[in-house]
């Protein structure tokens, strides 16, 4: 067990070792380099944080009734709530609900048992033999100021007198049923004017019934509800003249506003309600220079205000964090599995200030760009040439990887959008493949023409994306040929000052130093023939030999050596020559040695 432990822990120990001796390490220099490039970054994109304010300016010298001393324009589409809108529209919904009465059943009981009562009294009266006088004054006694004298002589001399209890006991059961509203003109006044809804428990059911206005029936209507219910039944001849008088007495209001069960209904339809959304586009002018400003300007611009996104530390921490994972990511692009070979000191250096200037060049152009246009950041931004460089200098693989990282970083801390981030992508990727194989300083030109077409066919992917006007393709298509033309150009201007100053051999440097004109060589043929001539035997056996293995023939130059010639009288330079690859130089099986 110990034993299997310990193999395992020597293999885990080994391929961490492997992976550590694969990692760049950074010398002093580069390291420092790295540190500027990083804090020169951070700067940019700190400074850059858009917090709205500093680009559309402030705010508080507009005022409703006034001239506008200057425009602004919205620069992004923006979506917001109308607060007094959605308040109107809230208090016109609460409005459109009805007022909640519930249905007191008890009332309805206690009203059929008073006329229930009235009618027994009555009875007695006429069992007792009492005269229609003496009758009238024990009523009147007994009910005082309920009944006229006239209506309670027509009762007692009704000969179907009788039949007058069932029929009023249906008479008010209708009406009762039906309501007698208690209405509050105050309460009525803030809610449906048009109906109302009354609720009756019913046991354990609950029934919802809405009533029209025109049909509520108050104690003021309660006469005219008995008439229309007693000429609805069967009832004996008299009955339906008396009925009103009669029976209005005993009604009472069944039916009472209920102001929890309301503001229960209101509260069910204001969560049902949708808040008035307003759009502002992008390019509106919410204020106009000379116009006098609005109550709705004022509220745009009120929403345009709050919707300016504010500076937030915890943004900027993220941001900061965020640009050294990209760091992080740019210093393993340096390794040996990438570049297949140590980079020197200069050369990262040169790595960390194009990563310094591709993201501070970025947000330098961002700011440059009007906010209001539609043209992606990155058409005006050379990513072609940012990435063209690390193509001469270092190979295509590490500038696929830069053309990759670099528009990707720039997306990230927020200098590009997505139409401007998939725009530079296929700008530098195209860029680093344009350059293989290219071995005069002319292809350069070539290239950037190339990419400039392939800029285009981005640039069309776009705007039928955004599916924008036939008018913005001449605009657009001019700045995205121009983009890869400059680029090949500044390439072409800048590649000789970045050699001299790395002293790096590219492939264009080396195809000029050998040729026989060039003063190096004159010099040499003249002064040491012999050396001469063993140099290009020697370097002709290398090129075949690297031909015959299907090895890039292309020379590269290792490192240089300053010795001093003894037909020379001057120090002079020689260059360590050897081919672009990482394979072994062992005898390959198959090929004859040489």
């Amino acid at each position: 067990m110990i034993k299997t432990l310990d193999i395992i822990l020597r293999n885990v120990w080994g391929i961490l070792k492997l992976r550590w001796l694969n990692l760049p390490h950074l010398g002093p220099a580069p390291a420092i380099v790295c540190l500027a490039s990083f804090a020169a970054a951070a700067f940019v994109i700190l400074t850059n944080m858009d917090s709205g304010v500093e680009r559309l300016g402030d705010f508080s010298d507009f005022e409703a009734g006034k001239v506008a001393d200057r425009d602004v324009v919205a620069e992004y589409p923006l979506s917001y709530v109308d607060r007094d809108a959605t308040r109107l529209r809230r208090e016109a919904q609460a409005h459109l609900i009805p007022a909640v009465f519930r249905y007191a059943s008890g009332v309805s009981d206690e009203a059929l048992q008073s006329w229930n009562a009235f009618c027994d009294f009555a009875d007695e009266l006429a069992e007792r033999g009492e005269s229609a006088a003496s009758a009238r004054l024990a009523v009147q006694s007994e009910y005082p100021g309920r009944f006229a004298a006239p209506v309670i002589d027509a009762y007692f001399a009704n000969p179907r007198r009788a039949e007058f209890r069932e029929c009023g006991a249906e008479a008010l059961s209708g009406v009762l049923e039906k309501g007698i509203f208690a209405l509050d003109a105050v309460e009525m006044s803030r809610h449906n004017p048009d109906m109302v809804e009354l609720l009756k428990f019913l046991g354990d059911r609950t029934e919802r019934e809405r009533v029209s206005l025109g049909g509520i029936v108050s104690l003021d209507g309660a006469g005219e509800a008995v008439a229309l219910a007693a000429e609805n039944i069967d009832a004996p001849p008299g009955f339906a003249a008396v009925a009103p008088a009669l029976l209005s007495p005993f009604i009472k209001q069944n039916a009472f506003f209920s102001r929890e069960d309301t503001d229960m209904r209101i509260a069910e339809a204001m969560e049902r309600v949708a808040s008035v959304v307003k759009s502002i586009e992008k390019g509106k002018r919410i204020i106009r220079k000379g116009f006098v400003i609005t109550d709705e300007e004022m509220i745009d611009l009120q929403a345009l205000s709050e919707s300016i996104p504010q500076k937030d530390p915890r943004s900027a921490i993220g941001l900061v964090l965020l640009l050294a994972l990209l760091y992080v990511l740019f210093i393993l692009l340096q390794s040996r599995l990438i570049i297949s070979r140590d980079l020197s000191a200069s050369e990262r250096c040169l790595l960390f200030v194009l990563v310094a200037l591709y993201l501070a060049g970025a947000g330098l152009t961002r700011n440059l760009v009007p906010p209001l246009s539609s043209y992606p950041v990155s058409l005006f931004f050379p990513t072609a040439l940012m990435v063209m460089i690390p193509a001469v200098f270092f190979g295509p693989l590490l500038a696929l990887g830069m053309a990759l990282a670099f528009p990707l970083g720039a997306c990230f801390v927020g200098f590009f959008d997505i139409p401007a981030c998939i725009f530079a992508l296929i700008s530098g990727i195209a860029a680093s493949a344009m350059l293989r194989g290219a071995e005069k300083r002319m292809d350069l030109i070539n290239a950037g023409m190339a990419i400039a077409a392939i800029n285009c066919l981005a640039v069309i992917v776009i705007l039928l994306m955004r599916a924008a006007a036939f008018a913005d393709y001449p605009r657009m298509l001019f700045w995205a040929a121009l983009n890869g033309i400059v680029s090949g150009m500044l390439i072409l201007g800048v590649l000789p000052l970045l050699e001299h100053a790395l002293n790096a051999a590219t492939t264009f440097r080396l195809i000029e130093l050998a040729d026989l004109n060039a003063p190096t060589l004159r010099q040499l043929f003249t002064a040491a023939p012999g050396t001469y001539s063993h140099s290009v035997m020697v370097a002709n056996l290398a090129e075949q030999a690297c031909q015959d293995m299907a090895r890039t023939p292309c020379l590269r130059a290792s490192g240089p050596t300053t010795t001093t010639s003894a037909r020379w009288k001057t120090p002079i330079t020689l260059w360590r020559i050897r081919p672009i690859t990482t394979a072994t130089t062992t005898s390959t099986p198959g090929f004859p040695p040489r």
